[in-house]
C-alpha cells in the first residue's frame, strides 16, 4: 500500500468517525455537500457497507483502515511538548503506538529519554486510567535487566503516553544473535538475564503479556533490558484487561490465543519459546498462522531445535517450559532459570530421573580430563594385567 493510499484511508476513517446515523444513510448527499474526493468516498463508503454488513474482507479493510488512522495519529508529531519532554524525532512505531526520541527541557541536563504514545481501544476516559495506574505500578520496577519508566501522562488530545530510558545503540536479541552469532553458552547466559527481569516483575504481581525478541533489546554493555509492558496485567486481577490486547501469536501462550484469563505461567511459556528462537538463530519457532493446536505448535517447536542441533537436556527444559497446559510448566520462572544454570554446568537437570547412569553422564561431562585420566588408568592396567597373564602362560 503506497503512502496516498494510507493517507487516503486515514482520511476517510476521519471522515468515518464523524458520521452519525442519518449522514450514513444519505452518505451520497453528505459526500456532495463535504466536496470529498471520488477516491476517499469509496473507502467511507466501504466503511459503512463493513459495519453494517459485517462481512469477512470488508472487516478486515475496516481494521486495516483504522491501523492507518491510528499511525497517522501517533506520528507528525515532532517538535510538540509532552509535559517537560521535547519530541524530536520518530523512531519507531507499531498499529497502535509510537515511540519517539525526546529530550527533557526544564533542566539543563539535556537528558536523551524515549517516549512511547499509546492508543488504546476507544480511548475511553476508564482505560487511559487504568492504563496509567499500570505504569505508575509499572514505574516502580527497579532491575538493571527491565528498562526504567521514568513518567506517564495524557497528551492534549488525551492519548496516554510514557517516557523511559533512551539506549541509543541497544539491540533486539534477534538482532544481537544474527549480529554476533555467540556461541549457546552465551545465549543461554543472555536468556538468563531475560528470565531474571521477568521473575522481578512477576515478584511485583506483574505478568508482561508480551515477551518477544522485539521487547528485549541488548545494550551497549551486553546488558538484557526487558521493555513494552503496554499490555500488562497484574496478578491480583481476576480477568486482566489488557492481556489479549496487541499480544505477538508468534510467542504468545496457548491460553492468550483462546483469549482466556493469564497467570505467571503464560510468561513461562513465551520465555521459553524466545530462548528457543534465540537458539536458532532468532527465528519463530511456531507455525504460521496459528491454529491452536498444541500438538503442531510442540512439532514445530522439536522439528527446529532438531534442526539447530539442540542437545537433549535443553530440548526437554524447553519443552517442559512451554507446555500446552499451565500446570504442566514450570510453576515458577526462577525454576526455569535454575534448570538453565544446570545446564550451563552440566549438573542434574530438576526434570530428568536422577538415576546413576545420568548422573554417571554428566559426571563425566563437566570431568572430561580426569574422566579421560582414569579411563587410560584402567585401559593401561588391562593391557598390563593381559601381557602379565601372556607371560604366565608363556612360563608356567
Amino acid at each position: 500500500m503506497n503512502t496516498n493510499e494510507k493517507k487516503n484511508w486515514a482520511e476517510a476513517f476521519s471522515h468515518f468517525e464523524q458520521l452519525d446515523e442519518a449522514a450514513k444513510q444519505s452518505f451520497d448527499n453528505y459526500r456532495k455537500e463535504k466536496a470529498i474526493p471520488t477516491a476517499i468516498a469509496k473507502k467511507i463508503a466501504l466503511l459503512i457497507e463493513g459495519e453494517t454488513h459485517e462481512t469477512t474482507r470488508l472487516q478486515a479493510q475496516f481494521k486495516e483502515s483504522r491501523k492507518l488512522a491510528n499511525l497517522e495519529i501517533l506520528k507528525n508529531r515532532e517538535g510538540e511538548r509532552l509535559g517537560n519532554y521535547r519530541l524530536l524525532k520518530l523512531i519507531g512505531h507499531g498499529g497502535m503506538s509510537a515511540i519517539y526520541l525526546a529530550k527533557r527541557i526544564d533542566t539543563n541536563l539535556q537528558r536523551k529519554v524515549a517516549v512511547k504514545i499509546q492508543l488504546l481501544p476507544n480511548n475511553s476516559e476508564e482505560m487511559v486510567d487504568v492504563f496509567l495506574q499500570e505504569q505508575l505500578l509499572l514505574s516502580r520496577l527497579n532491575h538493571p535487566n527491565v528498562i526504567s519508566m521514568l513518567h506517564g501522562s495524557v497528551t492534549e488530545d488525551g492519548i496516554p503516553y510514557l517516557v523511559m530510558e533512551y539506549l541509543p545503540q541497544a539491540r533486539t536479541i534477534s538482532q544481537w544473535v544474527s549480529e554476533e552469532k555467540p556461541n549457546r553458552e552465551t545465549r543461554i547466559k543472555k536468556c538468563l538475564q531475560l528470565c531474571q527481569a521477568v521473575e522481578h516483575a512477576h515478584a511485583n504481581r506483574i505478568v508482561h503479556s508480551d515477551i518477544k525478541p522485539g521487547n528485549i533489546l541488548i545494550d551497549d554493555h551486553g546488558q538484557v533490558k526487558l521493555l513494552d509492558f503496554g499490555i500488562a496485567s497484574f496478578l491480583t486481577w481476576q480477568l486482566p484487561r489488557f492481556s489479549h490486547l496487541g499480544l505477538s501469536p508468534s510467542y504468545a501462550a496457548p491460553e492468550q490465543i483462546r483469549e482466556e484469563a493469564i497467570t505467571h505461567q503464560a510468561d513461562i511459556y513465551s520465555t521459553g519459546i524466545v530462548i528457543a528462537s534465540v537458539l536458532c538463530d532468532g527465528k519463530p519457532v511456531l507455525p504460521k498462522p496459528r491454529i491452536g493446536d498444541p500438538r503442531a505448535d510442540s512439532l514445530s517447536l522439536k522439528k527446529h531445535l532438531d534442526a539447530h542441533r539442540v542437545d537433549p537436556d535443553l530440548q526437554a527444559v524447553l519443552q517442559k517450559a512451554t507446555a500446552a497446559e499451565p500446570a504442566m510448566r514450570y510453576a515458577r520462572i526462577s525454576d526455569l532459570a535454575a534448570d538453565l544454570k544446570n545446564w550451563l554446568n552440566l549438573a542434574p537437570l530438576s526434570i530428568r530421573t536422577n538415576s546413576l547412569a545420568y548422573r554417571l553422564r554428566l559426571w563425566v561431562r563437566r570431568h572430561k580430563p580426569l574422566a579421560l585420566a582414569m579411563a587410560l588408568v584402567v585401559l593401561l592396567s588391562l593391557a598390563n594385567g593381559w601381557l602379565l597373564w601372556r607371560l604366565f602362560l608363556a612360563h608356567p
